[in-house]
């Protein structure tokens, strides 16, 4: 269902950003408002995958197309089988387009954060270390502190910088996990705690998800992260288990 939807938001939003194509142009009809009414299963199946493509729009910065010159185009596709722009221009144009809305909303996002990691370096009982990982300490506690190759259990909540949370432990069961299997900014904070402290962590891009981001979580490129982290407990990792030798193939055993 996703990929349907992005293929239409991908071809249905060029309408009103490409050239006209002369060999398949025909005079354009009048875009009109369509109704709210949902008066049925399909109009509300309809309603819906409008609305994805408009969050979809919106995620990738693309808040003025043009949602009646949408409705046209899908239309045209859906009811005659024709176009008004020559495909392959419009093509382009989309996604020179979009690719300019993704730098834009990137480099605003980058300064966002540059902003927010800088102010909140100077606030009272902020640490920063030499990574560029902020740190606060909620509560301390003594004791052994895990090294990177230790499986620890904790609770957790992360939060994007704008206050949204993202994922929780709180409520549910503890994570474990090896130290040295998740993002930097957690393998290096948490070698900072003792059991029962409760750290907060602010995790610059870099350290945290990079380029990549997690889309499906809602944590874009090299985004910001903020976590609430308890540790719970340390344990070492198991040994690992020696294997049995095996008899070269060419070795024959015989019985006197």
């Amino acid at each position: 269902m996703r990929v349907f939807i992005l293929f239409i938001l991908l071809t249905a939003s060029t309408i009103g950003f490409a050239k006209r194509n002369k060999s398949k142009s025909k005079p354009a009809e009048p875009v009109t408002q369509p109704s709210t009414t949902l008066k049925n299963k399909v109009d509300t199946i309809s309603y819906f995958i409008g609305h994805q493509i408009g969050n979809d729009m919106k995620k990738n910065g693309a808040e003025d197309i043009n949602p009646y010159a949408v409705q046209k185009g899908m239309e045209d596709a859906l009811k005659h089988d024709t176009s008004i722009v020559d495909e392959k221009i419009a093509m382009g144009l989309a996604q020179q387009f979009f690719t300019e809305k993704q730098k834009q909303k990137a480099a605003e996002k980058a300064l966002k954060a540059k902003t927010f990691l800088e102010d909140n370096a100077r606030r009272p009982g902020v640490k920063v270390t030499q990574s560029g990982l902020q740190y606060e300490i909620i509560h301390d506690t003594t004791g052994q502190k895990p090294l990177a190759t230790d499986v620890v259990t904790v609770h957790y909540t992360g939060k994007l910088v704008d206050g949204k949370t993202f994922d929780s432990s709180v409520g549910g069961e503890p994570a474990t996990f090896p130290l040295n299997g998740v993002i930097p900014g957690w393998t290096e904070g948490l070698q900072y705690m003792s059991v029962g402290s409760k750290y907060k962590f602010f995790i610059p891009g870099n350290l945290a998800y990079g380029e990549q981001g997690v889309q499906q979580a809602g944590i874009g490129p090299n985004e910001t992260l903020i976590f609430d982290v308890e540790l719970l407990d340390i344990k070492a990792p198991a040994p690992a288990i020696p294997e049995v030798p095996k008899a070269p193939s060419n070795i024959k055993v015989t019985e006197e």
